[in-house]
């Protein structure tokens, strides 16, 4: 009778994480039905893999702390086993608890040395380090490129702007891996358009060589597949950033048909998502639809006080030769603006209000008081001689 039980709720388990990869939710409701109801009832390996299948329901709809929380819970039930370590040591990074996890993570290493699992996520501890070359350097050789370690360094090394070293390693993580991940061909789509472009989020198309160009084409290769491999409304909700690298990818290679079909298609599916509305406003003025860009940056502005938004509204007014309107909104936003590059653009632009205004004694009081806080600014030395 027992051993009858325990193969029912394991069989329940099974077949709640095999729905995990197509509806997400309705696995995660069965399987925490199943630990409410009968969680108590369970020998500690049940346990164990039910909080486990938990943690990657939770993961795959990106509640990470609920993920967390289980994998940490996890290791009370098999707290000697490399597998039960290192998920564990997960739950601990997704809530970043760094050296806890690095402390999970070294027993699983102590229990099998050449744990590609355990390096790959003791790679992930130091995402951001700059000294992460000395991490990688304590790597077992055999498992060095095999596809959980090779795409750890990938993207350590992609949070480093060191776009050559990641294209490598996440095309080795490609290349070596057994099954589909959709999550790495996009993470080296985003490495190879970032490439490109010199990682410019500016549409400079003249700059593009053949090379370039074959590289976003790649890109855009990469994305469709895992695009396409997600096969529920549900998936196409959870992953509609994927979409965002292929938009640029379409912008860079001037197909702004394509690059407003997946906008209309991402808004279709999650209709105020404001990254979506951004980049919709983004490309109306790359591609030198001025009037509808000032449209749509009002539009968001009804309901997000964005102030990337209104620096992206003050480019068209100022195309559009409505100057009077640029300059009010310049005089607003600067102030505010923490990003120095964008801050360094307002001021440019603002300037330029002056001038085609012929506000002249403004224009130069205004370069003036610039260059005391940066002398050495090639622009506005330029713009102080003009």
């Amino acid at each position: 009778m027992l051993k009858e039980l325990k193969d029912q709720y394991n069989t329940r388990i099974t077949n709640a994480l095999d729905l995990t990869l197509s509806e997400p939710s309705k696995a995660l409701k069965q399987l925490e039905s199943l630990k409410e109801r009968d969680f108590e009832k369970f020998d500690n390996k049940t346990k164990y893999r039910l909080l486990i299948s938990l943690g990657q329901a939770y993961l795959i709809l990106k509640e990470e702390v609920k993920a967390a929380q289980a994998l940490a819970e996890s290791l009370e039930f098999n707290p000697e086993n490399e597998h039960a370590l290192t998920n564990a040591s997960l739950g601990f990074l997704l809530v970043k608890d760094d050296n806890m996890a690095r402390i999970l993570i070294k027993k699983a290493i102590k229990i099998n040395p050449e744990s590609s699992i355990a390096y790959s996520l003791l790679i992930d501890s130091y995402f951001g380090n700059k000294n992460i070359d000395e991490i990688i350097s304590e790597v077992p050789e055999k498992i060095l490129n095999s596809t959980l370690v090779a795409e750890s360094i990938g993207t350590a090394y992609f949070s480093l702007d060191k776009l050559d070293e990641a294209k490598k390693y996440f095309e080795i993580a490609l290349a070596n891996s057994k099954v589909d991940i959709p999550e790495l061909k996009v993470n080296l789509a985003k490495t190879l358009v970032r490439k490109a472009t010199n990682d410019n989020l500016e549409y400079i198309p003249e700059l593009l060589t053949e090379e370039n160009k074959e590289e976003i084409n790649k890109a855009i290769k990469l994305v469709t597949e895992a695009w396409d491999s997600n096969k529920t409304d549900e998936l196409r909700k959870i992953n509609i950033e994927w979409l965002a690298t292929r938009v640029f990818a379409y912008r860079d290679l001037s197909k702004f048909d394509k690059a407003f079909d997946d906008i209309e298609l991402a808004l279709k599916i999650v209709p105020e998502n404001i990254m979506f509305m951004k980049r919709k406003a983004l490309l109306l003025y790359d591609n030198n639809s001025l009037e509808e860009c000032v449209e749509q940056c009002k539009q968001i502005l009804l309901t997000n006080d964005d102030i990337e938004i209104k620096f992206l509204l003050s480019k068209p007014l100022f195309k559009l030769n409505r100057y009077e309107e640029t300059e009010i909104l310049l005089k607003d936003i600067i102030p505010k603006l923490d990003n120095l590059e964008l801050k360094d653009a307002s001021n440019k632009l603002l300037f330029l209000c002056y001038m085609y205004q012929k506000e002249y004694k403004q224009a130069e009081s205004f370069i003036n008081n610039l260059l005391k806080e940066n002398p050495e600014n090639i622009t506005y030395l330029i713009y102080a001689g003009s």
